[in-house]
């Protein structure tokens, strides 16, 4: 239904790559949107612990852009730039890290209310592991605290029933979709 349609993610798996040529319309750009991939391998190769700070980019939104959609990476933009600078910066405190993720989904968010398009945000916003019970053990923000306003939808998905990740409790996330401008 559109004219032309981008995706973008940091990878793009062959057989992706495979199905998005059958569509004349649709095309793929491998980027970071959060700019911090390149300058955080750079800085682990020349032993710098320094977490760079995300600068929100999307390449290709021009003034006749007419939707963007932000697809489940809200809460997860963090997990392998942390996971890298665990492994290549090891004098980094814990509490310093939590604060950079923190930011890095801050900065997708504020970035994504910046564009003067429609904006549709899919993410998971909280998790709730539950015991063999049923009963609640704990619940938390999947977005470092980001505060987000009701969503326009919301469901339960429930990523890890008891025994799949664990015997003791299950997985739930929050999943919300919000419509920006």
């Amino acid at each position: 239904m559109f004219r032309e349609i981008v995706l973008m993610d940091v990878v793009c798996l062959p057989e992706v790559r495979k199905q998005i040529r059958t569509y004349h319309n649709v095309s793929f750009i491998e980027w970071d949107v959060t700019n911090t991939a390149e300058q955080l391998y750079q800085n682990g190769l020349k032993g710098i612990d320094d977490l760079p700070e995300s600068v929100p980019s999307v390449p290709g939104i021009g003034q006749d852009c007419g939707l963007v959609v932000s697809l489940n990476i809200l809460s997860q933009l963090w997990v392998v730039p942390r996971a890298y600078a665990s492994q290549r910066m090891r004098g980094l405190d814990e509490y310093a890290v939590d604060e950079w993720c923190g930011r890095i989904v801050a900065t997708h968010y504020a970035y994504l209310q910046s564009l003067h398009c429609d904006v549709c945000l899919v993410a998971d916003h909280e998790f709730v592991k539950r015991n063999s019970e049923g009963m609640v053990i704990s619940r938390g923000s999947t977005v470092f605290g980001l505060e987000l306003p009701r969503p326009d939808a919301s469901w339960t998905w429930n990523i890890a029933p008891i025994g799949e990740a664990s015997r003791a409790f299950s997985k739930d996330l929050t999943v919300g979709a919000w419509h920006i401008r």
